[in-house]
C-alpha cells in the first residue's frame, strides 16, 4: 500500500500508526522502521481493558481514563499531528487553498447583465 501512495505522490500525506505496539508478535517493533522504510511511525500501546471498557460505556477513554498509557500516547500523537498541520499551514500561507476558491463570495450576475 505504501508503494501505491508513493506512486500516486501521496506518501507524505500518509501517517503510519502502530496499534498495540507493546504486544509481542512475529515482527519486532524495533524492526518496523527498516521494514517499512520510514522512521515516521507513531506508536500506541496495547491496553484492551481500557479500550474495551470505553467502547462498552460509550465514553472516550481519553476522557474517562486520561492518565492511562494509551490515553497519554493518543494525546501525544494528536499533539504531533497538530504541530505538523500548523507548520504546513504556515509554510503554505502564500499558496491559495482549493476550498477557499469554492467558498469565496463572488458577485452574482443577473440574467441579461454583463460583468
Amino acid at each position: 500500500m505504501l508503494e501505491t501512495f508513493v506512486t500516486l505522490g501521496l506518501r507524505d500525506k500518509v501517517k503510519l500508526i502502530v496499534n498495540k505496539s507493546t504486544v509481542k508478535g512475529f515482527v519486532k517493533v524495533e524492526d518496523l522502521p527498516a521494514i517499512l522504510g520510514t522512521d515516521m511511525l507513531y506508536y500506541l500501546p496495547e491496553n484492551d481493558q481500557v479500550a474495551t471498557k470505553s467502547l462498552n460505556q460509550g465514553i472516550p477513554f481519553v476522557m474517562s481514563r486520561g492518565k492511562t498509557d494509551l490515553a497519554k500516547a493518543l494525546y501525544k500523537l494528536a499533539e504531533l499531528l497538530i504541530e505538523k498541520i500548523e507548520i504546513n499551514e504556515l509554510s503554505n500561507k502564500s499558496k491559495p487553498i482549493c476550498c477557499a476558491k469554492l467558498f469565496s463570495k463572488k458577485k452574482r450576475v443577473k440574467r441579461g447583465e454583463r460583468k
